[in-house]
């Protein structure tokens, strides 16, 4: 579900209060939908809790993390979630919880190699050990 309720111009209606809209905000709205496609996780947390203890919502948002942060800070601070993802059994049981449809297991799986990716980049020591 979309947050914008209404376009009216250079208007919108967010949260039940009307605001300004610039035209680069409307650009930087485009970009970042370009960039986060329909695939993204909202933090709603339907797919919770994970029987495993996959932290599944912060997992989901890792890409976005390391774009934002950079590869090397991103592997340290989500070290903990990630490790986590190490738990997964790809059960499915999060993506049937899912409202989005998204694909939990798979999307998981991803950010996983590129989590191991950047720690290897880094040569990051890994602190945390998921247990099962």
């Amino acid at each position: 579900m979309n947050d914008l309720k209404k376009k009216n111009g250079s208007r919108i209606v967010f949260f039940n209060s009307l605001l300004e809209v610039t035209a680069a905000d409307w650009e930087a709205m485009a970009r970042y939908r370009t960039e986060l496609g329909d695939l993204f996780c909202r933090r709603c947390e339907y797919c919770q809790p994970c029987p495993p203890g996959v932290l599944i919502t912060p997992a989901m948002l890792y890409a976005i993390v390391a774009y934002r942060m950079g590869p090397g800070k991103a592997a340290t601070f989500a070290e903990k979630t990630m490790e986590s993802v190490r738990l997964c059994e790809e059960c499915g049981e999060c993506a049937s919880r899912c409202p989005y449809h998204l694909p939990i297991p798979e999307t998981l799986r991803k950010h996983l190699a590129l989590y191991d990716e950047h720690r290897r980049e880094g040569e990051i020591p890994s602190r945390h050990k998921a247990s099962r």
